[in-house]
C-alpha cells in the first residue's frame, strides 16, 4: 500500500504530518483529528457522484412536471378554441362552460379573460335565455366586463360601461332587480369616449324602448345612431339596431309612429344610396305591414307624405327586392305594397300608369276588403267611373235600403262573410229581434230561411275546426276569424231558436237551444255570456212548452235551467232583468217553491 496515500493529513493546511502528532510541522495548527487522505479523495469521488445523481433526477423530475404543464396547456387551448367555435356559432352557454372549465385548469389565464370578454360582448347584444337562467348569467357576465376595466383604455372602457348598462335593460326586460342606473353608465361611457359605437347605439335604443317614447326621444335616437354610425367600426350591427328598433316604434298609433316610420323610410333611403345589404327578410316584411293591418292599406295616406314620393316609392322597390311573402306568412300582403306604389306613382303625377295599377289590383284575387274599397275610390278618383265591385253590396257597411229593410236585411245574413262582424250584420241582426219580438206577419218566412243561413256558416265552422287541429292557420283564416264564425252562428242560433217559439212551434225551440248550448259550453271564458243566454232561452222555452202543455217534467227542466242561467251571470251581466224572469213567460213555475223563493224581494 503506498505510504502516502495512507498517511494522516493536517487539516489546516492539507500537508502529510507523522501518525499521532499533536502539532503540524508545517503550519503549527494542533491537530484533534486527522483526515486520511484516500479517505478524503473517496469522499470527493462520492459527492461527485450524489451531484450527478441529483441533477439527473432534478432533471427528470423538471421533465414530468413540465409534461403535466404541457398536457394541461393543450387541454386549456382545445377547451378556449371550442369556446370560440361556439361563440361564432353563437351557442354562448355552451361556450360559457367551456370557458370556466377552461379556468380552473388555469387560473387567471389573460388568453381565458380575454376570451370570456369578447364573448361577454356578443353575447349581450344577442342575449336570449331561459328566465330562470338570466339572473346568474346576467350577474356573471356584468363580472367580467368591470373585471376588463383594469387596464382598459378610455374608449375601452366606455364599451364595458355601455355593455353594463344593457345588462341593466336586459334584467328590466326578464323582470329582475336592477343594481345600477343604466342612463348613468350610459352618460359615464360618453364622457370618457363620446364617439364610442355601443355607448351611442344602446342610448339611442333605450330611448325608443322606454314607454311612453315620444316624437322628439325619436330624433334625439336618430342623432346617437347617427354618431355610432360616423366611426369605422360595427357598422352593420349599428345598422341593424337602429332598423329593428326604428320598425318596432313604427307600428305605433298617432304621431310617434309616424315620426320612427320617416326615420325608418330616411334610414333605409341612406342604406340604399350607399349600398348597403337590404335588412333581414323578416324586418323588411314587417315595416312594409306597417302601412296597414292585415294588408288593408289602412295607413298608407297617413304616411304616404313622410319622405318625397321619388324617394318613398324607391325605398318601396329596394325593400321588396328578392322578398318572398309566402315564406314569410304573408302571402296576402303584396296587394297592399302594389296599392302603395299605385299610390305614389299617382302622387308623382303619373295618372295614366297609376289608374292601370289600380286597375289591375281590382282584377286581383289577393285584395281584402277595406283595400278593395281604397282601390275602387282610387280608381273612381282617376276614372270617373265607379268599379263594378262598387255597385254591388259589400254586406259590410253598405247604407240601409230603408225603403225595404226587411229584403236589405235578409240578404245581409244570406251573404256576409262569416269569418267578420260586420256593421251590416249587426243591423239585420237588431232588426230581426225587433221583428219577432212584433209578431211580424213574415215571421215564417223567416222561420224557413234560417235553416239555409246556418247551414252556410255551420260549413265555414268545420273548415276552421280543419284548421284549428291541424294548428295551421293562414292569413285565409285565422284563429280570430274562427271564433267570429263560431260568435255568429251561436247569435244566428238564438234568434232562430226565439223566432221558433214567436211562431208557436216549442219543440222546435228547445232543440234548437239545446243545440246551441251544446255547441258553446265547451267554448269556454270568451263565450260565457253566449253560453248564458243560450241556457236563458232554453229555459224559457221549457217554461212556456210546460205552460202549454202541463207537463211536470219540463217545469222541473225550466226551473233548474234558469237556476244554471243565473248562476252563469245571465242577470249580473245584464243579458237578461229580473223583470223577464218574473213576467209572463215563467208562469207554469208560479207554483213552484223554489221558483217562488228565487224571484222573492227581487
Amino acid at each position: 500500500m503506498n505510504q502516502e496515500a495512507s498517511s494522516p493529513v493536517c487539516v489546516a493546511c492539507r500537508e502529510i504530518i507523522k501518525p499521532g502528532a499533536r502539532l503540524c510541522p508545517h503550519c503549527g495548527s494542533r491537530q484533534k483529528h486527522t483526515i486520511w487522505h484516500g479517505f478524503g479523495e473517496a469522499l470527493k469521488w462520492l459527492g461527485a457522484i450524489v451531484t450527478v445523481i441529483s441533477l439527473v433526477v432534478g432533471v427528470k423530475t423538471l421533465h414530468d412536471y413540465y409534461q403535466q404543464w404541457q398536457q394541461k396547456q393543450d387541454v386549456v387551448n382545445e377547451l378556449v378554441s371550442a369556446a370560440e367555435w361556439l361563440v361564432a356559432a353563437e351557442n354562448y352557454s355552451q361556450a360559457w362552460e367551456m370557458y370556466l372549465e377552461a379556468n380552473e385548469l388555469s387560473p387567471g389565464s389573460p388568453e381565458i379573460r380575454q376570451g370570456q370578454y369578447a364573448m361577454a360582448i356578443d353575447w349581450i347584444q344577442d342575449f336570449a335565455v331561459d328566465k330562470a337562467a338570466a339572473n346568474d348569467i346576467l350577474n356573471r357576465l356584468t363580472a367580467v366586463l368591470y373585471r376588463s376595466l383594469l387596464h382598459a383604455s378610455d374608449d375601452e372602457a366606455a364599451t364595458v360601461l355601455a355593455h353594463v348598462a344593457r345588462i341593466q335593460i336586459l334584467r328590466w326586460l326578464y323582470d329582475l332587480p336592477v343594481f345600477v342606473d343604466d342612463e348613468q353608465l350610459l352618460a359615464q361611457a360618453l364622457e370618457l369616449s363620446p364617439s364610442n359605437a355601443y355607448a351611442n347605439t344602446f342610448l339611442a335604443h333605450r330611448l325608443l324602448l322606454k314607454r311612453p317614447v315620444s316624437v322628439e326621444d325619436v330624433a334625439k335616437a336618430q342623432e346617437y345612431f347617427s354618431i355610432a354610425l360616423s366611426g369605422d367600426t360595427h357598422h352593420a350591427w349599428v345598422r341593424d339596431m337602429q332598423t329593428r328598433r326604428l320598425m318596432m316604434t313604427a307600428t305605433d298609433s298617432g304621431e310617434v309612429g309616424k315620426a320612427a316610420m320617416q326615420a325608418f323610410l330616411r334610414t333605409a333611403r341612406d342604406m340604399m344610396s350607399a349600398g348597403e345589404p337590404l335588412p333581414d327578410p323578416d324586418l323588411r316584411v314587417r315595416i312594409l305591414d306597417s302601412y296597414g293591418h292585415m294588408g288593408s292599406g289602412k295607413r298608407v295616406e297617413e304616411l304616404i307624405d313622410l319622405v318625397p314620393p321619388g324617394d318613398h316609392l324607391a325605398v318601396n322597390v329596394w325593400l321588396r327586392k328578392g322578398l318572398d311573402y309566402h315564406a314569410q306568412g304573408r302571402s296576402g300582403y303584396p296587394a297592399q305594397q302594389d296599392y302603395l306604389v299605385a299610390r305614389l306613382t299617382e302622387a308623382l303625377g303619373d295618372t295614366a300608369r297609376a289608374l292601370e295599377l289600380y286597375q289591375e289590383l281590382e282584377q286581383s284575387e289577393q285584395t281584402y276588403r277595406k283595400l278593395n274599397t281604397l282601390v275602387d275610390h282610387a280608381v273612381e278618383r282617376l276614372s270617373g267611373q265607379k268599379t263594378p265591385r262598387a255597385l254591388q253590396r259589400s254586406y259590410v257597411n253598405d247604407p240601409v235600403d230603408t225603403g225595404n229593410p226587411w229584403a236589405f236585411h235578409l240578404e245581409t245574413l244570406k251573404n256576409f262573410d262569416s269569418k267578420w262582424l260586420p256593421e251590416n250584420y249587426q243591423q239585420a241582426m237588431d232588426y230581426f229581434y225587433e221583428t219577432v219580438d212584433a209578431a211580424d206577419e213574415r215571421l215564417p218566412v223567416l222561420v224557413d230561411t234560417m235553416p239555409g243561413i246556418l247551414e252556410r256558416i255551420q260549413a265555414v265552422i268545420l273548415e276552421g275546426g280543419r284548421w284549428e287541429r291541424s294548428n295551421s292557420f293562414t292569413f285565409g283564416y285565422s284563429r280570430s276569424h274562427y271564433d267570429n264564425v263560431r260568435q255568429n252562428w251561436i247569435e244566428i242560433m238564438l234568434l232562430y231558436g226565439t223566432a221558433l217559439r214567436q211562431a208557436g212551434q216549442l219543440d222546435s225551440a228547445v232543440a234548437t237551444f239545446s243545440d246551441a248550448l251544446a255547441f258553446v259550453a265547451p267554448l269556454g271564458e270568451d263565450f260565457s255570456s253566449l253560453a248564458a243566454v243560450s241556457t236563458y232561452e232554453l229555459a224559457l222555452s221549457y217554461a212556456q212548452r210546460a205552460a202549454r202543455t202541463g207537463a211536470q217534467v219540463d217545469r222541473q227542466r225550466a226551473l233548474d235551467t234558469l237556476l244554471a242561467a243565473i248562476e252563469q251571470g245571465v242577470v249580473r251581466e245584464n243579458r237578461v232583468g229580473w223583470e223577464e224572469i218574473k213576467g209572463d213567460g215563467f208562469e207554469a213555475l208560479a207554483g213552484e217553491p223554489d221558483y217562488q223563493e228565487l224571484i222573492r224581494g227581487r
